[in-house]
């Protein structure tokens, strides 16, 4: 279903589940059940609303499902790593084409920017 790209959106759109709640039309209860992954089918009307509200398509859903967020699988660990550090969530307004690389080397200017 896309389950962490809805997430990841919510997150990058820095948006709270009462805001998705409010934007979308769906019951926040309903919200908390699908982000948690407790409802593992939601409807197709409840997940077109949380995609209209997130600016997503439901095609984008079942794009990251078929290769995930990353294309490079080392990026998609080392992100995974990275988004663990809340310090270190800015790098997810990159490029899903970017490289374990490229994000081990903006990693590296954010700890020296803030002195680490």
């Amino acid at each position: 279903m896309g389950l962490e790209y809805l997430k990841q959106r919510k997150n990058e759109l820095n948006m709270t589940t009462e805001e998705l709640s409010e934007k979308s039309g769906v019951p926040i209860g309903t919200l908390n059940k699908i982000l948690a992954g407790q409802t593992s089918d939601p409807k197709f009307e409840t997940l077109k609303s949380i995609c209209r509200a997130l600016d997503i398509s439901l095609s984008d859903l079942d794009e990251y499902d078929a290769q995930g967020y990353y294309f490079d699988s080392d990026a998609a660990k080392m992100a995974q790593e990275l988004f663990d550090r809340p310090e270190m969530k800015v790098l997810f307004d990159a490029s899903r084409k970017a490289t374990k690389e490229d994000i081990e080397q903006v990693a590296e200017i954010l700890k020296k920017l803030s002195g680490k």
